[in-house]
């Protein structure tokens, strides 16, 4: 028997699919959720750095504070005080790992200190230069002092950190590449069952005697190439659309359905790889490229164009300008399909051909951060917080600024509504993106789930404003 059970686990490893073991409730509902993709194995160093991996994250992994539907909710620290020199937060004293080892303040602190020596890729883990120290009072106690002390700290250094297992990450000298069962082992409300690395499929069951309350329920985080479609066929609880898919979704799921709507704290970009395309024909590009129509056309109307850019080059001199270029190269993913060809399009009319060269998300973010494109359309989440704005052409790494450095080095501290002029100049001066457009977003979910989905206010964790926030699974 026991050589049976290994040789199907070694299979299951092989044909890329992780099978969890670990202590779980029974569920007889499961909840099925669009999952956006694949993004890799969900820890905050083996995912892909984006929003849905940090939704993936916090079903297993828990913070000191969580955001929900009013603010801040006290999770693995029960309460916080603010004093001359820092935040105290006194933390829960009944909360065990998956694996029934008891967390305590040693954990805080070397997760922060983890953290630091094995910085995550993109932001949204954390913005740990805010943080100057974390230390142990006590067993249930820390104190965490800031480099600086903003409105923004506990957003983004306390409520975005997932606190790890010092008895497990303590022996990883890599974690980049470090996805054996123990990776995923959290405080959190779910044990990750099952995770497909060919399909994407995320199961997440319940976790026994969780700290926080009974979770009912078995969530499946489903990667889907037909959201809209698979919700309709019944084989989707819950959709998240931006945009154009919203005009189409509106149109297939009517009756049985609830929709709500929210803010997307996201913004389509057109990224210009400034190593191959000079500043005045970036500018050509742009001022050649009508955004409200994007709106318009593809959005039908669910968007709006930001104020974020001012390009002053007339028709003509653009047109002169684009004259000598004949072919771009484009880079894009499905997700951003529409907007993509509708450039291309403008471009065309402008008399500059594009190739678009369509890859899965994570692959595309790849190509971008090569610099192995021309132009590239994408998106940005988080962009309710500073950090979000600091690497404006994320993936892209070849645009170096002094103007902007001096900008970013601000919004790591202060939210972009109160450098927005900053912002606006050196963007119209030097024109590495465009700003497209921010599409609204809405989320359609059956009209009998026991459960109700919502829109966190400036989005969980960093502005992810995916409404699958975890405090819906707990049983009231």
């Amino acid at each position: 028997m026991k050589r049976l059970i290994s040789l199907v686990l070694g299979i299951a490893v092989l044909i890329g699919v992780f099978v969890a073991c670990g202590q779980t409730n029974t569920s007889d509902f499961t909840i099925r959720i669009d999952g956006m993709g694949n993004f890799g194995y969900p820890t905050p160093f083996a995912s892909v750095p984006r929003g849905p991996s940090f939704i993936r994250v916090s079903m297993t992994h828990d913070t000191l504070l969580w955001k929900g539907k009013d603010g801040f909710i006290p999770w693995l620290a029960t309460s916080y005080e603010k004093t001359a020199s820092g935040y105290i937060f006194h933390l829960r004293n009944d909360v065990k790992w998956a694996d029934g080892v008891t967390f305590t303040a040693d954990d805080v602190v070397f997760s922060y200190n983890y953290y630091k020596q094995h910085p995550p890729k993109g932001f949204i883990w954390g913005a740990f230069y805010m943080v100057k120290s974390v230390s142990k009072i006590d067993d249930h106690t820390v104190k965490i002092v800031p480099v600086k002390d903003t409105s923004e700290f506990l957003y983004l250094a306390v409520s975005t950190v997932f606190i790890l297992p010092k008895h497990i990450w303590e022996h990883v000298d890599n974690p980049y590449t470090y996805t054996k069962k123990d990776a995923f082992i959290g405080t959190g409300p779910f044990i990750l069952e099952k995770y497909d690395s060919t399909t994407g499929l995320y199961v997440y069951k319940p976790k026994k005697d969780w700290w926080g309350g009974t979770i009912p329920y078995t969530v499946e985080f489903v990667n889907s190439s037909s959201p809209v479609g698979d919700a309709a066929a019944g084989k989707l609880d819950m959709v998240y659309l931006w945009g154009s898919d919203i005009y189409s979704a509106k149109k297939v799921l009517g009756k049985g359905f609830l929709t709500k709507r929210g803010e997307s704290y996201l913004m389509y970009f057109l990224i210009f790889n400034t190593e191959k395309l000079p500043v005045y024909v970036r500018k050509a590009l742009a001022s050649v490229i009508d955004r409200q129509s994007i709106v318009d056309k593809v959005a039908h109307g669910y968007g709006n164009v930001p104020d974020l850019i001012d390009v002053q080059i007339g028709k003509d001199e653009a047109q002169n300008i684009l004259k000598d270029i004949k072919t771009l190269q484009m880079v894009t993913s499905p997700k951003f399909e529409t907007i993509a060809l509708a450039i291309k399009d403008q471009l065309k009319k402008a008399g500059v051909d594009v190739n678009v060269k369509m890859l899965p998300m994570g692959a595309s973010d790849e190509a971008i951060r090569k610099g192995e494109f021309d132009i590239a359309v994408i998106a940005h989440g988080g962009l309710a917080y500073g950090p979000a704005w600091v690497n404006i052409t994320w993936p892209y790494q070849g645009y170096h600024s002094q103007k902007w450095n001096v900008v970013a080095e601000k919004l790591k501290f202060y939210s972009p509504d109160e450098l927005k002029e900053n912002i606006k100049a050196v963007l119209s001066e030097e024109v590495p993106v465009l700003p497209i457009y921010t599409p609204d977003v809405m989320l359609f979910q059956k009209g009998d789930l026991p459960v109700e989905f919502f829109f966190t206010p400036r989005g969980i964790g960093a502005g992810i404003p995916i409404p699958v926030n975890k405090v819906i699974f707990i049983e009231k």
